[in-house]
């Protein structure tokens, strides 16, 4: 197998997640912008920030399993 096909499923394995959840991608996506572009918020909205991107990033991770044994060579 090649290297390359494997990363383009694996990409491929993403952008689909993202397509078939929105709602969760848009959120990791506007979280992600917030806390990069603005920096003064108050540290509880911060903190609620950051919870919402782990969360949704925990929920991509364990709904692609991109580091399964089965998909190593």
């Amino acid at each position: 197998m090649d290297i390359r096909n494997i990363q383009a499923a694996e990409v491929k394995r993403i952008l689909d997640a993202f397509v078939s959840h929105p709602l969760l991608a848009s959120l990791l996506v506007t979280c992600s912008a917030l806390l990069i572009i603005m920096h003064s918020f108050p540290w509880f909205f911060s903190l609620i920030l950051v919870l919402a991107i782990v969360c949704i990033a925990m929920f991509y991770g364990q709904k692609l399993q991109l580091f399964n044994q089965n998909n190593f060579f």
